[in-house]
């Protein structure tokens, strides 16, 4: 990956900083970005994802209000994500709006620790059976499993 650098005036800067915050960009930078992406992949029309939980900007402000009991779970569980309270809202309302599976970071942190342990465990399964060790097992059933 590499990063691309050049000057512009202050006047031009400016510039740039008013037409990206129109077309809904945090920064000239950012814009200038998707100009030439959206050039390289010869796309004429610039695309904004609105719903990338990833970015801070947001162009629609949006107040609503909510009993206590549900400020408190929505307050609960930011907490426990290390989100704000907008962040969460946010990852909520997208959550339910797409078709997509959505995972946590934490869960995707359980499932790949989970598939390790299988894997281990297949591994220490199959070096048994290489190796031909025999060792007493007292537990009929995991013959017939292992068999399966």
């Amino acid at each position: 990956m590499k990063m691309l650098r050049f000057r512009v005036t202050d006047e031009q800067y400016q510039e740039l900083k008013t037409i990206s915050s129109e077309k809904g960009c945090r920064s000239a930078h950012e814009f200038l970005k998707d100009i030439a992406l959206a050039s390289l992949s010869k796309n004429k029309k610039i695309e904004r994802n609105k719903n990338d939980l990833d970015r801070d900007y947001l162009a629609v402000n949006m107040r609503f209000n909510v009993d206590e009991v549900t400020y408190d779970k929505i307050s609960e569980s930011a907490k426990k994500h290390g989100w704000t309270l907008s962040k969460e809202i946010r990852f909520r309302l997208n959550q339910t709006l797409s078709r997509e599976p959505v995972m946590l970071e934490n869960e995707i942190r359980e499932l790949r620790k989970t598939r390790n342990e299988i894997v281990r465990i297949g591994q220490n399964i199959y070096y048994l059976i290489a190796q031909r060790q025999l060792l007493p097992v007292n537990d009929k059933n995991m013959w017939r499993i292992s068999k399966n």
